[in-house]
């Protein structure tokens, strides 16, 4: 072999030693992220169903707690309203911060105008917001629950 044919093969050898590093960087990068959203939709998947399970999608529920119906609809946080679930969430994950986790709930008449809805018809709604990974990113999670009421 001669010295050109050596380089001309490390070269070769190197370009491809580059290619399998970007492939295994992009790899574990999107694993982190899958990692991260599954932790974002999970998390809201348990906030939602806690709140169900305190009777959230009660109609009209007069609960004497902070998941009451705010007529302000201002978000309730985990680490106040719900510190079981979320002293198991920081256990889990550490890095997140209490305001990472909100959830609003409302009552109110359906505002759906391709349909036609009874008078007296209410949706019960939640939503649930996890933020989540470095850059932020945001999974939203809604519960509806629509009552019909028929008129007397």
């Amino acid at each position: 072999f001669s010295l050109i044919e050596a380089i001309i093969a490390i070269a070769i050898f190197a370009i491809g030693v580059g290619g399998l590093y970007s492939m295994q960087l992009n790899s574990a990068t999107g694993n982190t992220k899958a990692n991260q959203q599954t932790y974002a939709v999970t998390t809201a998947t348990m906030v939602i169903e806690r709140l169900a399970d305190k009777r959230m999608l009660a109609f009209g529920s007069s609960m004497h707690s902070a998941f009451d119906l705010d007529a302000d609809k201002q978000p309730h946080t985990l680490k106040d309203d719900l510190p079981k679930l979320w002293e198991v969430i920081k256990a889990d994950y550490p890095d997140i911060d209490s305001n990472d986790i909100t959830w609003t709930v409302q009552e109110e008449p359906p505002q759906i105008s391709d349909i036609d809805v009874p008078v007296g018809g209410l949706i019960k709604k939640i939503d649930v917001n996890v933020v989540y990974g470095s850059d932020k990113r945001t999974v939203n999670l809604t519960l509806m629950k629509f009552r019909y009421v028929e008129e007397l």
